[in-house]
């Protein structure tokens, strides 16, 4: 019996003798400080993409897409003298194929996390959840503001990055039609400009 109160003395006297928890080390400190900003930033990229789902972007990658391959189409019957319509018919059948709806998704999502706080982002979130519902809207002036400054940036940066991303894949393609269809590289069935 005296041994245990002898250790329960020995541990109360150690715990009342051991560092407050705010004077701990100032790398625990800065590790905790790192955990804390690793979690704000996975919620800032959750919200992110949860504004991105409920915007609906997903379901207009597919018509985005399409719409930047028929571009990418006529700029090859302008500039490309030796693409035959085989070549550009194959071009932009692998451009279809390969659509990358998830890349052009995160487009949207990093551009959010960049201009957008975490606040800002979920008040979007619950004005894009009414807008969806078709009920009233009321954006604080401030919200409202800043959506003026931000969005045509956020637009730019995704119109950007979906075009360096297409501009990156139809060079590969292309790069593998010549490689694979040298045939294709003629005039023969070259539709006329303006068709």
């Amino acid at each position: 019996m005296k041994y245990i109160i002898l250790f329960l003395a020995l541990l109360v006297s150690a715990y009342a003798q051991s560092p407050a928890p705010a004077s701990l080390p100032p790398i625990i400190a800065a590790a905790d400080s790192n955990q804390t900003d690793e979690a704000q930033a996975a919620a800032k990229l959750h919200d992110a993409l949860d504004l991105v789902k409920l915007s609906g972007v997903r379901s207009q990658v597919p018509a985005m897409w399409r719409s930047m391959i028929d571009d990418g189409r006529k700029q090859m019957v302008e500039q490309c003298e030796l693409c035959s319509k085989k070549f550009m018919d194959e071009w932009a059948k692998r451009m279809v194929d390969r659509m990358k709806t998830d890349e052009m998704v995160q487009i949207w999502v990093k551009a959010y996390e960049k201009h957008f706080t975490a606040e800002e982002l979920t008040s979007l979130i619950e004005l894009q959840k009414k807008t969806n519902a078709h009920e009233t809207i009321q954006m604080s002036q401030a919200l409202s503001a800043k959506l003026a400054v931000e969005l045509p940036a956020v637009k730019n940066e995704f119109n950007d990055g979906c075009a360096q991303l297409a501009s990156d894949l139809g060079s590969t393609i292309t790069n593998e039609i010549q490689q694979e269809h040298p045939e294709y590289l003629n005039t023969s069935d070259k539709d006329a400009p303006g068709k």
